[in-house]
């Protein structure tokens, strides 16, 4: 089975170089796009950009998940719906203080369950953590080589498996089976899971 890399744009790296370090990253107007290869379809988003509803990303995204997918729909994109770390932090509304996490689950996590989002992956907070909320797995997989940050005490009650490690994840689908593994550096897998669907 092929290895597949695709990158999401993070905080505002440099977009010539991006660019040209990732050609296949979409239009340089922008930094989301749609990839489809075998049994899934990923979009990248640009949590750093205009996210509302009327703004073109949006527009962009409600399209995309309104047309015919592929089996899976992975999403992947920089700030996260659901953390525990520093950018997790809650105001005294209750909501997120950042806000590409207040807007990401406002108003994009019921696009993500209307639609049957299978996984959505996030960096920002560094270290590992995974949650379950309505149908959807997010996680949080910013343990790629950088300092790793301390949970924080922001509520986070859809947290399913969390980890301050350095890691990466391991992503395999079949035409039925969507599988995530957690992999510390030493290659001990230390969180799993799937997500299976009928074959058609």
């Amino acid at each position: 089975m092929p290895e597949r890399t695709r990158t999401s744009d993070g905080e505002r790296d440099p977009a010539s170089l991006y660019f040209e370090l990732f050609p296949f990253a979409g239009d340089r107007r922008t930094d989301w796009y749609r990839w489809d290869y075998g049994f899934h379809t990923l979009l990248v988003l640009d949590s750093c950009s205009p996210m509302q509803p009327g703004s073109e990303q949006y527009d962009w995204l409600a399209q995309q998940l309104r047309s015919p997918r592929r089996k899976f729909t992975i999403l992947a994109f920089h700030h996260a719906v659901f953390t525990s770390g520093p950018h997790g932090r809650l105001g005294d509304d209750g909501e997120p203080v950042e806000e590409p996490i207040r807007v990401a689950r406002r108003d994009w996590r019921p696009l993500f369950e209307k639609y049957g989002v299978d996984l959505v992956l996030h960096g920002h907070d560094h270290f590992y953590e995974r949650s379950a909320y309505r149908g959807v797995q997010y996680v949080v997989t910013g343990g790629a080589g950088a300092p790793l940050y301390d949970f924080g005490r922001a509520p986070n009650p859809h947290r399913a498996k969390a980890e301050k490690s350095h890691h990466y994840c391991r992503i395999t689908i079949t035409p039925t089976r969507l599988s995530l593994e957690a992999v510390r550096p030493d290659g001990r897998v230390f969180d799993s899971f799937f997500i299976r669907k009928p074959e058609k």
